[in-house]
């Protein structure tokens, strides 16, 4: 630490006595070092620029225990972890109790219908890189009025990176979910109950948002630059050739996203946020980064109808695409009518995704 005169430390140039002075020295290194291992602890801001860096003590211990912020939650204990994450007001517990169902009865295990899904939906964001989810065990389940994933890793897992990772995965595919309940929740205000076209609208709202939030958050803890705007118009573009391309956005999309669109984008940042502040005392990177992509969600949140709108005025619909959104066996692309649940030879991890 460079030597400090007296001035620095607000004391008068005036002759003291050197015991005073001597005192006063130490008084003041003792407040900045204490400053110092403040601002060290505190790590990243989250609501900054700056990328959330790699762990670089990937080898140091998860340890255990639960960290709970206004209903979310993170528990990792003898190599099981749980994420908890409130469901909307309002939202229907059978419709999640069917995705549960089928969620956990795709595959073998649980990482592997989280990685068909996120690859159902792709989306080519500038700098990301393909999605690769660790490979573990676990389940979901409706416990009250949150959605709770348990991951069962087979072995007690001490390395953190792997456990960020992790949960990052099921947290995602979880907030994926709640995007969906809650689109379809304005789907019911706005044109009654919810018929097919409505619920395909929202999981596809869904599932792009979870790849969307999944590829940037794991961007910024792996400390890889990226453009916001770049990856926003990605999504939007996204989002537009599935609606619009497959009939959906005249009368359906195209007024929720108008009268709901910026509630839900809102939402989503700040179910970001908490589940950031939640994980932070634990998993440092996997907090920063999720309060960090809640922030940039905020802002661009008021913008997502007009995005979304313009790219849906530069895309061509596809013809016959209704009668593939309700389940028809026009020739429309595979990926086109993947999206909508289509009944064609489209890989089953497309069609999947959907129901």
């Amino acid at each position: 630490m460079p030597e400090m005169s007296g001035m620095e430390f607000g004391l008068s140039t005036r002759r003291r006595r050197r015991g005073a002075i001597s005192i006063a020295i130490l008084l003041a290194l003792a407040l900045v070092c204490t400053l110092t291992r403040t601002a060290e602890a505190a790590g990243p801001n989250p609501g900054g620029s700056s990328p959330a860096g790699p762990n670089p003590g990937g080898s140091s211990p998860a340890g255990s225990g639960t960290n709970a912020v206004a209903g979310y939650s993170f528990t990792v204990a003898d190599g099981k972890g749980t994420v908890r994450i409130p469901l909307p007001a309002g939202f229907d517990r059978g419709l999640v109790n069917s995705w549960v169902a089928e969620t956990n009865g795709r595959n073998a295990l649980l990482s592997d219908t989280i990685q068909q899904r996120l690859t159902a939906y792709p989306l080519a964001l500038p700098g990301s890189r393909p999605v690769d989810v660790n490979d573990f065990d676990g389940s979901f389940a409706v416990k009250g009025t949150s959605l709770v994933a348990t991951v069962e890793s087979g072995e007690v897992h001490t390395n953190t990176t792997w456990w960020q990772n992790t949960l990052l995965a099921v947290g995602t595919s979880a907030l994926g979910v709640v995007v969906r309940l809650t689109c379809l929740l304005g789907m019911i205000a706005m044109l009654g109950p919810a018929g097919v076209l409505a619920k395909t609208t929202c999981a596809v709202l869904g599932g792009f948002v979870a790849t969307f939030v999944y590829k940037m958050m794991l961007t910024k803890i792996n400390n890889r630059p990226l453009n916001s705007e770049e990856w926003f118009e990605v999504l939007s573009v996204a989002l537009a050739n599935a609606w619009a391309g497959n009939g959906l956005w005249e009368g359906v999309a195209g007024p929720w996203v108008e009268r709901h669109g910026v509630e839900v984008m809102t939402r989503l940042a700040n179910s970001l946020k908490a589940l950031g502040r939640a994980a932070v005392a634990r998993w440092p990177w996997l907090g920063t980064a999720a309060n960090w992509v809640g922030d940039v969600i905020n802002n661009w949140a008021p913008r997502f109808p007009g995005a979304v709108r313009s790219a849906v005025g530069n895309t061509r619909p596809v013809a016959g695409a209704r009668r593939a959104a309700v389940g028809g066996t026009d020739t429309t692309t595979g990926a086109r009518r993947a999206a909508v649940g289509g009944t064609d030879t489209t890989t089953g991890a497309r069609r999947v995704a959907v129901r």
